[in-house]
């Protein structure tokens, strides 16, 4: 980017700065934008495109990014894609009139996220009643209900997270958010307390604001319970209610509410690859999860080309799906603390109505077949088989445990299914026998 002759270098002042990491192919257009920055209309020729290639950045404030943020040289504060914090979005690509008033968001993100999972399944054409996989993104939830619209807090209503679960610690850690979590009922497993917390805040936020204060009421649900609390906020003037949910999972009784001025029902169907992403990795570390790698993994012997070209990709996981219409995750097989090429695929999922559990016999078929529509994969066995392979134990020897002795399991002629005559200590068991091989 340095030298007269670049699109950087016509900026005066900017021809010291060496970014060579920065890899944006740079576009000039002439038009009128504005700057994500200072909110000055400039020509296209005076500004340059940022990495959303959506926004501009003129070159005052440009120069100003290169001495004190060079880090984020071309970065995006409007389309910023990467937080859970809660962005005070611009409005047409400038910055927040002073005098609009700023919104308060409230979300109940158990409904959201099964919904969510619920239309994911559908959109990708799976025969799973929903893709498990998917979560959903808070930062990106916040732009599309915003609207560009300062937003003075948000508040997320949920269960309490697994330990494991990261998503809800990050947002925790950013400032205007503001977390309630409720355990499950030991009992049923259901929710506690969720849909009545979340009627109180708001009904509590609607009484308490002074009326010049109040602005617009963001609800991020399709739960008939949050209807008392909408009912409450539309009894005090100055206040609009806005409602967000799929549109499967949003209650008649809500809808019938959407009034076309003070009250509006909007669905996100459209808004669900911006909102959500999906989670393939699969977290192999955690034991309660062990179980179903046994029973529904399946072990792909990679090629080594599969390194290079770095597999599984988005494209290649998509081809995938497609192919076996089931939602899957991944793990690289290790052994010794290094990663074989051995790729462990683990299919759960309940299937809808009218369809049948996953067939893995045809699915292996498929990926077996010489003219297998996917790349990079040299064969393909259940985890199971997998793993007698990999203890070097055969099918036999594996029913001969509990009928000679640990000496002669372990011996070269028991793998070969030479009898004995010696029994094996009852004290010994199966379980013993096989996790010590």
């Amino acid at each position: 980017l340095k030298g007269k002759g670049s699109f950087l270098g016509k900026f005066q002042g900017l021809s010291h700065v060496h970014r060579p990491e920065v890899k944006t192919v740079l576009t000039c257009i002439t038009m009128e934008c504005a700057c994500v920055d200072c909110g000055e209309v400039q020509p296209s020729d005076k500004a340059m495109k940022l990495e959303c290639e959506a926004h501009y950045i003129c070159s005052c404030c440009l120069k100003k990014r290169a001495v004190c943020k060079p880090a984020q040289l071309l970065a995006c504060t409007t389309c910023s894609s990467n937080s859970h914090q809660l962005q005070h979005a611009t409005t047409n690509g400038n910055p927040a009139q002073c005098d609009e008033k700023p919104i308060w968001i409230y979300v109940d993100d158990s409904n959201l996220w099964i919904a969510a999972k619920r239309l994911a399944s559908i959109v990708n054409h799976l025969k799973t009643t929903e893709d498990h996989r998917v979560r959903i993104d808070i930062g990106k939830l916040t732009d599309v209900v915003a609207k560009h619209r300062p937003v003075a807090q948000g508040f997320l209503y949920g269960s309490e997270p697994p330990p494991i679960d990261t998503v809800w610690e990050k947002i925790r850690q950013h400032q205007g958010w503001n977390v309630d979590c409720e355990k499950r009922s030991r009992i049923t497993g259901k929710e506690k307390k969720i849909d009545t917390k979340l009627v109180a805040d708001v009904t509590e936020r609607a009484c308490t604001i002074p009326k010049e204060e109040r602005s617009t009421i963001v609800l991020i649900t399709g739960d008939a319970d949050a209807i008392p609390a909408m009912e409450k906020v539309v009894k005090y003037d100055g206040w609009n209610l806005e409602v967000y949910m799929w549109k499967h999972a949003l209650s008649s009784d809500i809808k019938k509410m959407d009034d076309g001025d003070r009250v509006r029902v909007f669905a996100l169907d459209d808004c669900l690859k911006q909102t959500t992403f999906t989670n393939m990795k699969f977290n192999n570390k955690e034991k309660k999860l062990l179980d179903k790698v046994k029973s529904k993994g399946v072990v792909f012997k990679m090629e080594k080309e599969a390194f290079r070209n770095r597999i599984p990709t988005n494209k290649w996981c998509k081809q995938l799906e497609s192919i076996a219409q089931w939602p899957f995750q991944y793990y690289w097989f290790e052994k010794g603390g290094k990663m074989t090429d051995n790729l462990v695929l683990v299919f759960h999922g309940n299937p809808k109505e009218g369809e049948i559990d996953f067939d893995f016999a045809h699915f292996l078929e498929i990926i077996n077949n010489e003219e297998s529509p996917l790349p990079f994969v040299i064969s393909a066995e259940p985890f199971l088989q997998f793993q007698q392979k990999d203890i070097g134990l055969s099918q036999y020897a594996l029913e001969q445990v509990g009928r000679y002795t640990w000496e002669e399991v372990l011996s070269q002629k028991l793998r070969k299914g030479k009898p004995s005559q010696k029994k094996l200590n009852p004290a010994i068991s199966t379980h013993t026998v096989i996790s010590q091989l």
